[in-house]
């Protein structure tokens, strides 16, 4: 997952992965836009990393460090500086320069700094720090053994006091669910095989595991982007499975055409959704006189996104500085 570097064709390719997903992003945006968020806390952020660690594909470390430059960070500028320019337009028009040196450096230090319209942003820089130091890790042929360490050391990241530029802090954890994720794609074949001998039960169970957490989602909860990593071990082992139960829940999906169209479009998607609709939520829906306000976010933050892909994918620049196509 990442979400961007998960993106999948659709011709003769997992399909599922794409519904997962679109499944995924919802979930994020809904996240953002409900009082209530703790149970899509409970496993959101750590979806999209295990379909990071499921996806990846090694390279050499210098190959691999410049392919994802290009599909992450340019597109993680571009973007940053769309969503600040409201901003920079305003704070010209005032003459504040010094207002502008302060928007400038908290754009350049990133992670926590950035809230409101910026809040999701945080995700594209761990997510390329920590891929680059999981496909190090690899070129370094470390066993799997070497995870428990990775992840005590993402627990002790949790004493930093102070949030580090980008959520450096954060990486030590974000690669171990890369890690685990990449561990858990030689395992498929034995999920499929079992979801497959009876679909039924195991969505049943995934459905019920999924309750079960929800009745347990403030212990569970956890905040990747300030570094709250819930209780430790257990809430790490329930993000997992709920994310093994929504991928079952993905799988059930596929049974019906409309919602997987849907869903495998949005899923395809997810990056610039990712981007844009906390942007939506802060500079758009406030202006609109309406009374849900919160339906309103989720329905445009999806819609409004959705679109902006479309005009993107419709020519070079787009696709190279926004998606990240190389």
């Amino acid at each position: 997952m990442t979400i961007e570097e998960g993106r999948i064709e659709t011709k003769g390719r997992k399909v599922e992965l794409e519904i997962l997903k679109g499944i995924g992003i919802i979930l994020v945006v809904i996240g953002h836009n409900v009082n209530d968020q703790t149970f899509i806390f409970c496993f959101h952020m750590p979806l999209f990393f295990l379909i990071s660690g499921f996806l990846f594909s090694p390279k050499t470390p210098q190959r691999y460090l410049n392919r994802s430059f290009l599909r992450l960070l340019i597109p993680y500028v571009c973007f940053l500086f769309i969503v600040s320019l409201p901003d920079i337009i305003i704070i010209i028009s005032k003459g504040d320069y010094s207002e502008l040196k302060s928007l400038i450096l908290r754009d350049a230090i990133g992670g926590e700094t950035l809230k409101g319209a910026y809040a999701v942003f945080w995700y594209v820089t761990v997510l390329w720090m920590s891929t680059n130091l999981f496909n190090l890790l690899l070129s370094l042929h470390l066993k799997s053994y070497w995870l428990p360490i990775l992840i005590g050391i993402a627990y002790l990241t949790c004493l930093i006091p102070h949030s580090l530029p980008w959520n450096i802090q954060v990486v030590p954890m974000v690669t171990s669910y890369i890690w685990i994720g990449y561990i858990l794609r030689s395992q498929v074949n034995i999920i499929k095989k079992l979801y497959n001998s009876n679909k039924i039960l195991y969505t049943l169970i995934a459905v019920i595991v999924l309750t079960l957490i929800y009745f347990c989602r403030k212990d569970l909860t956890l905040d990747m982007k300030y570094n709250n990593m819930g209780v430790p071990l257990l809430s790490l082992i329930s993000s997992v499975v709920a994310s093994l139960s929504v991928a079952i829940l993905s799988l059930f999906f596929t049974r019906w055409n409309i919602i997987t169209k849907i869903l495998v479009y949005v899923g395809g998607a997810s990056m610039v959704v990712m981007y844009l609709h906390m942007p939506i939520k802060h500079y758009l829906t406030p202006r609109l006189n309406y009374d849900n306000l919160e339906v309103l976010n989720i329905i445009l933050g999806i819609g409004i996104s959705l679109f902006a892909y479309e005009l993107f994918k419709a020519n070079r620049f787009g696709k190279r500085y926004f998606l990240g196509e190389v």
